[in-house]
């Protein structure tokens, strides 16, 4: 009987000790991802701003672009610039047990993919001749009598069809005077990559032609200069035919920031 007490004190031991390693030897979780508290356009829309939470135990925080890494930083801001246009920023933290998943902001644009739009020379009264941005970045196409609501219309005749600002409208129609939209013809740069929409050389009218792609500047009042209340987008001419167009917009819901990828 001694001899077996012997032994069970013996596995005790060792197993008490095995114990003891294990917990030495326990991996440290990786840290909670951030929280992303605002993310704001900058230096004329170039740029974007993130700002986040900070998070215990985290010794650096990682800057993605469309899930590539372009900033490490202990601070809790960062400014992502146009080198690095994307759809999609994010931030993870990283500490002792590894890094964190991100917390992103999305800044994929809406797009309508189809929209006819007839000049307001069309003389169907069915047939709209202006468009209008909801809020979450649609593009609708409404007629006279909402023209009231909308941002920009086509005007001129066929084979001289024109983008022009709401604020140009005149009777019977009204206009809008809370907005002055512009145009910038990309000079050949497809829809794909205009992703980045140029700070000046916008014009109103714009002229127009089949399979022609420009940038928006959706000016709000204060008119005249960027703000962050302002908006960018890009439209393809996708087909004309005689006062007719269709229209594929893409439109970025993040105000003053002119990536449009």
């Amino acid at each position: 009987m001694e001899k077996r007490k012997g032994i069970l004190t013996g596995l005790s031991l060792a197993m008490a000790a095995s114990i003891l390693v294990g917990c030495g030897t326990d991996p440290k979780e990786p840290p909670i991802a951030p929280t992303i508290t605002d993310s704001d356009a900058v230096a004329l829309g170039a740029l974007i701003r993130l700002i986040w939470s900070a998070v215990t135990d985290a010794t650096e925080y990682r800057v993605y672009s469309d899930g590539t890494l372009v900033e490490s930083t202990t601070n809790t801001q960062a400014d992502i610039d146009s080198t690095n246009v994307s759809s999609i920023v994010g931030v993870s933290a990283l500490g002792e047990g590894g890094e964190s998943g991100q917390a992103q902001e999305d800044l994929s644009l809406t797009e309508t993919t189809s929209l006819d739009v007839w000049s307001i020379q069309d003389p169907d009264s069915t047939h709209p001749s202006f468009v209008r941005f909801n809020s979450d970045g649609s593009a609708v196409a409404v007629p006279c009598s909402q023209s009231n609501t909308a941002h920009f219309f086509i005007g001129g005749v066929a084979g001289s069809l024109q983008f022009r600002s709401i604020q140009n409208m005149t009777n019977p129609c009204n206009d809008n005077t809370n907005v002055d939209p512009f145009f910038n013809d990309t000079g050949g740069i497809d829809y794909a990559g205009s992703d980045f929409a140029p700070p000046s050389g916008y014009n109103d009218p714009q002229g127009i032609t089949d399979q022609g792609v420009y940038y928006i500047w959706v000016d709000n009042a204060p008119f005249g200069t960027w703000e962050t209340t302002d908006f960018y987008a890009k439209v393809k001419v996708t087909a004309v035919s005689g006062l007719m167009t269709t229209l594929q917009i893409g439109y970025q819901k993040e105000g003053g920031l002119r990536w449009l990828k």
